[in-house]
């Protein structure tokens, strides 16, 4: 007997498969030489924030402690994914820093401006593990490219992991396709 937690998993999965096999099928007005395999990396800022609730006790009084911090620090994120075309992609993401490690899978819009620059946002879910928080998160990116040659682009990047980090980065990334 399958859980409901087991059939929504399943259902997403087999929603996940239909989607990729329909976007690997050829197509003739879809250009095959803007798909294929990529790898990408970037270093920038990592802001991590923690919240934190308890009680303490002071001359026989009881409080409410509630504890905010921010801790900005180096972070890195390193990719590799598929680009079905010029427009869609699957992606597997890594996210390390001071106080963060993830790692996660994400769905990749791109809109093409003109030959050189694009933009591009993603949108996936991490198992992001912080000191205050070890489950996973919803992740979305937003983030422009500037094509260096048909196979090398430099990335500006800004991405929002749930409600307790952000990483801003400046990268690359190396295409594999033809």
């Amino acid at each position: 007997m399958f859980t409901y937690k087991c059939k929504k998993i399943l259902t997403s999965l087999l929603l996940i498969g239909t989607c990729v096999t329909a976007l690997a099928q050829p197509r003739k007005d879809l250009n095959h030489k803007d798909s294929g395999f990529y790898i990408g990396a970037g270093l920038g800022l990592l802001d991590t924030r923690y919240e934190s609730y308890g009680n303490t006790i002071f001359n026989g009084i009881t409080y409410l402690v509630h504890d905010h911090s921010n801790h900005l620090g180096l972070g890195f994120n390193g990719s590799f994914g598929y680009q079905f075309n010029k427009y869609i992609g699957i992606e597997s993401d890594i996210i390390y820093g001071t106080n963060l490690t993830g790692l996660g899978a994400a769905f990749k819009g791109t809109l093409p401006i003109n030959d050189k620059y694009s933009v591009f946002g993603k949108l996936g879910y991490t198992s992001a593990d912080a000191l205050a928080d070890s489950s996973g998160h919803v992740f979305g990116s937003v983030g422009v490219s500037y094509n260096v040659t048909s196979k090398f682009a430099i990335d500006l990047a800004g991405t929002q992991i749930g409600r307790s980090a952000s990483l801003s980065t400046i990268g690359f990334h190396y295409s594999f396709k033809e």
